[in-house]
């Protein structure tokens, strides 16, 4: 019974002490451009906590959504279960203007106009989840994002906040554990 204990205690304790998240820290500068083309965004994988994007839009002072300018198309799927319940955005570049970002839910954009997106903004250093662009989390599926800078040249920053719905496998493996133990002690 002791050995039983001691096997179930110890796989326990391993499998707690090996569950661990890796966060995407995507930036542009050393990771590479994200794409530019509406059609064929960066795909992202996002995982549990807070998975972050830094990059650089904009490239004339001429500014606009669909002048050519350089704009960033990224999309990432969630798995069941899983939500993203904030969005934040900072701009390291003071202007006059504010960046554009556009939602679709879906893995694309079909064009560059207002039916082609589900939801859009202008956005400075503020959440976009909840209020500004989304009222309601983000939950499985493929979401694609768009962001366009309405004036020169900005470098920014967002941060996307996954989340589990469903109790997470350690926390499984835990009741599966306590379950062992109480059945052990049970059958003395």
């Amino acid at each position: 019974m002791k050995t039983v204990l001691t096997l179930a205690l110890g796989l326990f304790c391993s499998l707690m002490a090996s569950e661990s998240f890796a966060q995407l820290t995507y930036n542009e500068s050393s990771d590479g451009d994200l794409s530019g083309a509406l059609g064929t965004p960066t795909d992202l994988i996002f995982d549990l906590g807070v998975n972050t994007i830094t990059g650089n839009i904009g490239g004339s002072a001429t500014g606009g959504a669909t002048n050519g300018s350089d704009a960033d198309y990224f999309t990432f799927t969630l798995g069941a279960g899983e939500i993203i319940d904030s969005i934040v955005t900072t701009r390291g570049n003071t202007s006059t203007t504010q960046s554009f970002i556009g939602y679709v839910a879906g893995s694309s954009f079909g064009g560059q106009t207002a039916a082609d997106v589900d939801a859009n903004t202008l956005f400075d250093n503020e959440s976009l989840l909840p209020g500004g662009l989304l009222s309601a989390p983000l939950t499985a599926g493929d979401h694609a994002f768009w962001l366009q800078e309405t004036g020169g040249p900005v470098d920014y920053s967002i941060s996307f906040n996954v989340t589990s719905a469903v109790p997470e496998p350690s926390s499984a493996i835990a009741l599966l554990g306590l379950g062992v133990v109480g059945l052990v002690r049970r059958k003395r």
